[in-house]
């Protein structure tokens, strides 16, 4: 179930601050996870990755966009069991 399908709540400035900031943890733990495993991965797939290794702020806005796409996924999971929560 979309829990964020409603338009007015993905307008908001509110619901956009909040996606930014997961999606900057969100390319925070992939650098660190994609740096811990380069040496395991083939040589060209490290080369594509090392472009992504900058700050957020700094990446194109297709990957940034990405990265907003795993944040808006993390808030569906949460609300979801906060949902299921409030049952109780």
């Amino acid at each position: 179930m979309k829990i964020f399908s409603d338009e007015a709540i993905q307008r908001s400035e509110a619901f956009k601050r909040i996606v930014e900031k997961l999606a900057d943890l969100e390319h925070e733990q992939w650098m660190h996870w994609s740096k811990a495993v380069a040496d395991e991965v083939a040589p060209e797939r490290r080369k594509r990755w090392e472009k992504y290794w900058v700050p957020y702020k700094e990446l194109p806005e297709d990957v940034k966009e990405a990265d907003r796409e795993w944040a808006k996924r993390v808030l569906e999971v949460i609300s979801n069991e906060l949902r299921d929560f409030q049952r109780y």
